[in-house]
């Protein structure tokens, strides 16, 4: 392979693009909305009326665009899985395009409806248990396209796990003198709790955290009443990424109410949890992303030949194997990359991926 041949490749892998699936598969009673920001700087003459009329003039009503301190943002109404939603996403994304463009300190935020979680505190308790055991990863996962975590996160996202923690190890003492109190406590009242984790360290009426719950029990009949607001993603105007990131909560929280919910790994996980800076979620812990249903494939860096599991040395491949890393064979790289993305945006879940490699 030549130079010429290289930079071949390079071209063809930067020009793959990901299709945007017409419905994901999710509840199609589960509610979501946007919120991305993004800098206007390639347009001196923008106005947030120019887009919001833009917005008009295309039937996107459900669509509005604010002022956001030196940014811009544009927030969407209560949206469903649907073919027309997913197309409407993406032609407003195309437009914000030509009004501006994101950047490392811009987010992007997800809102579920809450009725996924309900009513039950159990399941509250396992979303608090859950996102506490896994932050950091899902920090990650939901970076974009920008390989870190944006700085202004550690203001506008602020990290929830060892809060969380704390939380969850003081309800499992009181229910060890009041085995009912899950039962007895309205659900408002629990979620407003866990809110008030916040109000000591961060302000009285501080949402800028990583979850927001402020909005989980806000009786206005809005946009912004009764959703989990998920701060910790970077912007993006990728639509293929926004729906990954919508997929990827609100399968996240359904779990949460799953019978088959794995308190044994994530308690374990719990353990592990300690107060620290924004900049070490930026680590990828293999096995956290493997439990979480992450496919991680790895490959030879070898001009020819494959991975085996015959090292048992840290990091070796019986190590990867045993962590459940899906081995690549013989496929280079690249190969494995689009053969990953590919099988992903299919719709196959962990396993299924494994199987076709």
């Amino acid at each position: 392979m030549n130079d010429n041949d290289l930079k071949y490749i390079i071209i063809l892998i930067n020009s793959f693009y990901l299709q945007l699936r017409n419905q994901i598969k999710i509840d199609s009673n589960s509610t979501f909305g946007l919120e991305v920001e993004f800098n206007s700087n390639s347009r001196q003459d923008f106005t947030i009326f120019d887009l919001s009329e833009e917005f008009n003039s295309k039937h996107f009503k459900t669509f509005s665009a604010t002022q956001d301190c030196e940014k811009v943002e544009v927030n969407s109404g209560i949206l469903r899985n649907q073919i027309k939603t997913w197309k409407s996403i993406k032609e407003v994304l195309d437009i914000v395009k030509s009004y501006g463009t994101i950047a490392e300190n811009c987010s992007g935020h997800v809102n579920i409806g809450t009725q996924i979680l309900g009513d039950d505190n159990k399941t509250w308790l396992n979303f608090v248990l859950l996102w506490a055991s896994y932050e950091d990863i899902i920090f990650r996962f939901t970076s974009g396209e920008f390989k870190s975590i944006r700085l202004r996160a550690n203001y506008y996202a602020k990290p929830v796990a060892y809060k969380y923690k704390e939380f969850f190890e003081q309800i499992q003492e009181s229910l060890k003198t009041n085995p009912l109190l899950l039962k007895e406590c309205d659900t408002k009242t629990f979620i407003y709790k866990i809110n008030t984790l916040f109000t000591r360290y961060f302000g009285p009426v501080d949402r800028y955290t990583s979850v927001n719950l402020f909005r989980a029990t806000n009786p206005r009949k809005c946009e912004f009443a009764n959703v989990i607001e998920f701060r910790c993603p970077n912007a993006s105007l990728d639509a293929v990424i926004w729906q990954n990131n919508i997929n990827f909560f609100i399968k996240f929280l359904n779990y949460c109410k799953r019978h088959d919910f794995d308190y044994e790994t994530i308690l374990k996980r719990l353990i592990t949890v300690k107060k620290c800076s924004i900049l070490e979620y930026n680590e990828i812990n293999l096995k956290k992303a493997i439990e979480l249903e992450i496919p991680v494939v790895v490959v030879s860096r070898c001009f020819e030949g494959r991975v085996f599991e015959s090292y048992g040395y840290e990091g070796g491949g019986k190590q990867l194997k045993n962590l459940g890393v899906i081995f690549g064979d013989t496929l280079p790289g690249q190969k494995a990359r689009i053969k990953l993305i590919l099988a992903i945006n299919s719709g196959m879940n962990i396993h299924e991926v494994a199987r076709v490699f």
